[in-house]
């Protein structure tokens, strides 16, 4: 867009809006559930480590060196695992996230260019309506010759190239130009 200010304000929007914050928490879900899918493909190692203290009874069935002490506790153990996809369960599984993956993905960019195109249409129904108010004070300024700044009007219309130039008559023209503008 060769207007900076409409692309600051495209910007801006892109920026601060909560349907795109959104999208793109839903996206960085979609490949979290991705990556978690994948996982299931290769070997899975789990590593876990534990101490607990405990104290013994002083009057239990323990005999007395152990009876009334503290005694530390230390667990460590490694646990590999490989399931083997033979019936294509786990790759039917990550197919179906990666595919939501970019059904997430068109969603966010359905959403950007929405919230792009509103932005746009405001932007140049902003211009249009200031342009239009702007063709329509020199009628009303001259006050006059309004038939002659009318037809000026109705040629820089014609040259920025929105409307065909009016054929009016100049009565006419005299009782729209003394009508107040909007």
């Amino acid at each position: 867009m060769q207007d900076p200010t409409l692309n600051q304000l495209v910007e801006q929007a892109l920026a601060n809006s909560p349907s795109m914050k959104m999208a793109d928490s839903r996206l960085r879900q979609a490949r979290s559930i991705v990556g978690l899918n994948e996982s299931t493909l290769g070997p899975q190692v789990d590593a876990n480590a534990s101490r607990s203290r405990e104290r013994y009874s002083l009057y239990g069935i323990l005999p007395p060196p152990l009876a009334g002490s503290y005694q530390n506790l230390y667990t460590l153990s490694l646990n590999a695992n490989w399931e083997i996809d033979f019936w294509g369960k786990n790759r039917a599984e990550v197919a179906a996230a990666l595919g939501n993956q970019r059904a997430v993905a068109y969603e966010g960019e359905q959403t950007r260019l929405v919230l792009t195109q509103a932005v746009i249409a405001q932007y140049t129904g902003l211009q249009h309506s200031q342009g239009t108010g702007t063709l329509a004070q020199p009628a009303v300024k001259v006050g006059r010759n309004p038939a002659g700044a009318a037809q000026g009007a109705g040629k820089r219309r014609t040259a920025v190239g929105r409307h065909p130039a009016p054929e009016r008559d100049p009565d006419q023209s005299l009782a729209t130009a003394s009508q107040p503008v909007a």
